[in-house]
């Protein structure tokens, strides 16, 4: 999961936080000191574990993005909240649990049911979404190159089709970020 470390994150105007794959905490350590409220899933009981121990006010969910986010979209977070959401979106349990980096293992890559997830539960929010490793999406000048061997079928132009009226942008950061800015 990328860090976010060239991001401000109390710039955006938000009081709540949303990742979808805490890893080691790095940045939800960066997050916990900006936000109100925070929220990390990961499949790995063990990160999770980690993290209920560093950060006892987070809400934290063990198990799907999908699932966590459906649960918290529906009966925790509220329209008066202005949410960050920080979408790892892709290969649960690689990274840290010995997954396969193979884009047609079922949940391999969650990033557009994630999205529509947000769409359905908060349809006008003005909230502002980052997605991870733009790189598995699209190519071009990423910091940390490009994956033409683990390519998304079809891109990211999913992200246009569902936020066709807010501004979206490309970060070439690191593994790269999609950013949908509905302010």
């Amino acid at each position: 999961m990328g860090r976010l470390l060239k991001f401000d994150l109390g710039s955006y105007g938000c009081d709540t936080y949303v990742e979808t794959g805490t890893g080691k905490c790095v940045t939800l350590s960066k997050a916990a000191a900006v936000f109100d409220r925070c929220y990390s899933v990961d499949l790995d009981p063990n990160m999770i574990q980690q993290a209920q121990a560093k950060f006892p006010a987070a809400v934290l969910y063990q198990g799907l993005s999908t699932q966590a986010l459906a649960q918290w979209l529906q009966q925790d977070l509220k329209d008066s909240n202005r949410v960050l959401f920080f979408l790892d979106a892709h290969f649960p349990g690689a990274d840290f649990g010995g997954a396969r980096h193979d884009v047609t293992v079922p949940n391999a890559v969650p990033l557009q049911e994630e999205l529509q997830l947000i769409k359905q539960y908060r349809p006008t929010a003005n909230d502002v979404i980052i997605c991870d490793d733009a790189r598995i999406y699209t190519t071009g000048l990423f910091q940390s190159g490009n994956t033409p061997w683990l390519q998304v079928p079809g891109g990211y132009q999913f992200v246009y089709d569902l936020f066709p009226e807010d501004k979206i942008s490309l970060s070439y950061q690191e593994e790269g970020y999609i950013i949908i800015d509905r302010r």
